[in-house]
């Protein structure tokens, strides 16, 4: 009875485990990055940016601030992808 047991046991303690989906490969982050650094430095130093330490709300706020400054030729993709990257290496959660 217990080896019934033991297997989907197993099978969900290392789904638990196990990366998730949705995580994005280095070719993913390293495009997320590109895009950040190639419109960020448009305007201003990178660290401007990178030092701030935002959540994914503030960030939305900056970045709508910065099309209020200019930033207008972002698609709606580019900018969440912008935001994605700033969250996961420059920021402090969700």
């Amino acid at each position: 009875m217990k080896r019934v047991f033991f297997l989907p046991l197993v099978a969900m303690t290392l789904g638990v485990f196990a990366a998730p989906a949705f995580a994005d490969t280095d070719d993913e982050i390293q495009a997320k990055k590109q895009l950040f650094e190639q419109n960020c430095a448009a305007c201003h130093s990178l660290t401007v940016a990178t030092n701030q330490n935002l959540n994914r709300a503030d960030w939305n706020w900056v970045l709508d601030d910065m099309e209020d400054y200019g930033l207008t030729w972002l698609t709606d993709e580019q900018r969440e992808q912008i935001v994605d990257y700033l969250v996961a290496n420059h920021g402090y959660g969700e």
